[in-house]
């Protein structure tokens, strides 16, 4: 297996020139071999159009399958839109929120095998035309010459009828429903809470849970956090990807250890809570939790960002009783209400000495 380092964000990186190309067809194939290709304006925002076409992206990601998603408001999104007119094969447009921007309603119209999937029907789209008329006009050309997703029968209809679109396909919307909070006892737990991104490492944990099954380690990976986005990262099946929950503690109870996968946190929350709880902790060195935990036996620090490095280190915290005199001290002295306010009022004093 390969061994995973921090991936750079495509075409935003300088690379040696000896690598340039093979980068860049690296990115081309990406792209160019997506399943889908999704971009939206509207991703976590009130309302629910971007929900389904969400879930679809997670549920598909956490399959092995490269589906891109663009959220076009995030970081470098500018060029992932460039690189998916250029060479993507299959683009689909969420919302029509997407078209109160110049850009989409132009990648739209040069790119004639764009794909729409649509939520709205008459009220928006009437007050969409009463505030953009000239662009509503160009809007309705669209609807009518692409192909187009609709949410419902009823929905399918008003398209047909309004844009005098023919290519409709009635796809509905989804959910994910709330699932009771079951936990596989039989097996030792290692838990990971966190957006799912490539700075909190999942795709680290997907390596390390690949590993750990390979190597014929019978433990149960559980990842709970949202998803934020999974470019450059891979999903593992060996991993339980649990979505974000409200209460995080009673996995941290039933977890044999916490993993800290990210690779740069300066002082990460749910470490010290799954310490609060006396469990074993195993953190990368370039985060703030090394200095604290490199000293207490049951804990390990992995010092290369690999996951052959965070299974030995995982192998060493589970062989190890937890000196729960040190973890107590930690609770107590550095993670507790109280700890920290006598250090804010040693700033207060210090500040109010220099006045």
């Amino acid at each position: 297996m390969t061994e995973t380092q921090h991936p750079p964000d495509d075409l935003q990186t300088p690379v040696p020139r000896r690598g340039l190309f093979a980068r860049l067809r690296s990115v081309i194939h990406r792209y160019r071999s997506a399943r889908l290709i999704i971009i939206g304006y509207g991703f976590n925002a009130p309302g629910g159009a971007w929900r389904s076409i969400q879930h679809y992206h997670t549920f598909m990601a956490s399959r092995g399958e490269n589906v891109i998603r663009i959220p076009r408001r995030g970081r470098h999104s500018a060029r992932q839109m460039f690189m998916a007119f250029l060479v993507g094969r299959r683009i689909l447009f969420n919302g029509l929120d997407s078209f109160y921007h110049l850009e989409a309603l132009l990648f739209c119209l040069l790119r004639r095998d764009v794909m729409l999937y649509l939520h709205e029907t008459a009220y928006v789209f009437n007050e969409f035309k009463s505030t953009n008329p000239i662009r509503y006009r160009w809007v309705a050309r669209l609807i009518r010459n692409r192909r187009i997703c609709c949410v419902s029968r009823q929905h399918e209809k008003f398209i047909r009828e309004t844009f005098g679109a023919t290519r409709t396909h009635v796809v509905y919307e989804n959910i994910i429903p709330p699932r009771p909070d079951t936990f596989d006892t039989s097996r030792p737990m290692i838990l990971m809470v966190g957006t799912v991104e490539k700075r909190k490492g999942a795709t680290l944990f997907s390596d390390l849970a690949d590993l750990a099954r390979e190597q014929g380690r019978d433990w149960n990976f559980c990842w709970v956090g949202p998803t934020h986005s999974t470019h450059d990262v891979r999903l593992s099946a060996n991993v339980q990807w649990l979505g974000p929950r409200a209460d995080v503690f009673p996995f941290l109870e039933k977890c044999a250890l916490f993993f800290l996968s990210s690779v740069d946190d300066p002082f990460p929350l749910a470490c010290l809570e799954a310490l609060s709880l006396h469990r074993k902790c195993v953190v990368y060195r370039n985060t703030g939790l090394a200095e604290v935990l490199e000293d207490v036996d049951g804990c390990a620090v992995y010092e290369s960002y690999d996951a052959h490095s965070a299974l030995a280190a995982i192998d060493r915290a589970l062989a190890t009783p937890l000196d729960t005199e040190k973890v107590d001290h930690i609770n107590k002295n550095i993670s507790s209400v109280s700890s920290f306010a006598e250090r804010m009022s040693a700033v207060l004093a210090a500040h109010d000495a220099e006045r």
